[in-house]
């Protein structure tokens, strides 16, 4: 790490001086820009602080052993998606897995999802290139661009947008609950931790296959500067795929667990497991379910334990993953409405969470380090 990162005082536009990689969005019109910039400062923040603090105990907990986090909902949210009826039909299945985990494990469950901010997405290319020999800009969530070609300009307008159907969002979220950051943007030198650093919320670091133990340590180093052996300040998201989490995932957890952190280690077998069948993206059920197993017994090797699970899922009975309920390769991708990535449908995620539940329940049984005593659900706003 460098004494640069090590002295150079937090603030809030201390970022702004700090290389984006691969995450550049062009704007034609840079005045405009800066005016919708300086409203969305004079809006109210949407997250309070008091939620803030609730959630870094939480955290804190998971990392102890005490919490479990998980993370479910779309991998793109959809401006058109802030219905009730939809928001409405995601909350149940949130419950419904909640509730699942809560009698096999016996425990309270606290929840939130991957909503109300989903609107944004990192992409490798400025530019797709259509059959036809056309370039056009990369759909970079309804934040940024429309899905359809003719809308694929990015408009600083929609900024403004995505902040007022995250209003919508939290309050339907609200309303329903009371009546029932990967490779590309973790870099040591880059933007986004620049300005994770100076945040009091919890951070969440998803980790690839080509993480070394020595860039999470760094990484733990300078997210934790504050406060060096504070419990759950960072999570660390696993997406390292059913075929290389044995080689990878046992190096870094050794690293972590001879260090001063106690970050919470949650697994994601989503992204590291997605395949093109086709010529559509897609995930096989049995795979990411393997990735989880694979990751539970080496925490446990090492004396750590899973401390949340992340899932890209839906309400909806989609056709976007394959296994299960008979979504085989004759019925895919029949049902494919992801902006994204592929999404597991309402039956799959069940399905998932029944197993993962099971497989905690049994390590918990063999193993006093791995009793889980809460979990709650976590927002992926903030990770990198």
């Amino acid at each position: 790490m460098s004494s640069k990162t090590e002295t150079t005082p937090w603030s809030v536009e201390s970022w702004k001086v700090m290389p984006l990689h691969e995450q550049i969005i062009s704007y034609q019109d840079k005045n405009h820009l800066q005016n919708v910039l300086k409203r969305l400062a004079e809006l109210p923040p949407l997250v309070s602080p008091t939620a803030i603090e609730s959630a870094r105990e939480d955290y804190a907990a998971a990392a102890r052993g005490e919490a479990f986090i998980l993370v479910a909902g779309d991998c793109a949210e959809s401006f058109e998606d802030t219905t009730t009826h939809i928001s409405n039909q995601k909350v149940a299945l949130l419950i419904s897995q909640a509730r699942h985990f809560e009698g096999v494990m016996g425990l309270p469950v606290h929840i939130t999802a991957r909503m109300a901010g989903q609107y944004s997405k990192p992409r490798s290319q400025l530019l797709e290139t259509l059959a036809d020999g056309v370039n056009v800009f990369t759909f970079r969530g309804h934040n940024v661009n429309g899905h359809k070609i003719q809308n694929r300009t990015p408009n600083p307008d929609r900024l403004l947008q995505g902040y007022w159907h995250s209003v919508a969002t939290l309050h339907l979220l609200q309303t329903a609950m009371t009546q029932g950051n990967y490779d590309r943007t973790r870099h040591l030198d880059g933007a986004h931790l620049e300005y994770l650093r100076g945040l009091r919320n919890p951070v969440g670091v998803k980790l690839g296959p080509s993480t070394s133990p020595e860039e999470v340590l760094e990484i733990l180093a300078k997210l934790c500067e504050q406060e060096l052996g504070e419990d759950g300040r960072v999570t660390l998201i696993t997406r390292l795929g059913a075929e290389k989490v044995g080689a990878v995932l046992p190096v870094l957890v050794e690293a972590v667990q001879a260090s001063p952190f106690r970050p919470v280690w949650m697994c994601d077998p989503c992204h590291g497991n997605t395949f093109t069948k086709d010529g559509v993206k897609t995930r096989q059920t049995s795979t990411m379910l393997s990735e989880v197993a694979q990751t539970i017994r080496i925490l446990s090797r090492f004396g750590a334990h899973l401390g949340g699970l992340h899932l890209e899922q839906t309400s909806k009975l989609v056709t976007e993953c394959i296994g299960l309920e008979g979504v085989d390769d004759g019925q895919f991708p029949e049902r494919y409405s992801s902006l994204c990535d592929p999404r597991l449908s309402c039956v799959q995620a069940r399905w998932l969470i029944e197993r993962v539940a099971s497989l905690l329940s049994q390590a918990s049984d063999t193993e006093e380090n791995a009793v889980v005593k809460n979990l709650w659900w976590f927002s992926e706003i903030g990770a990198v």
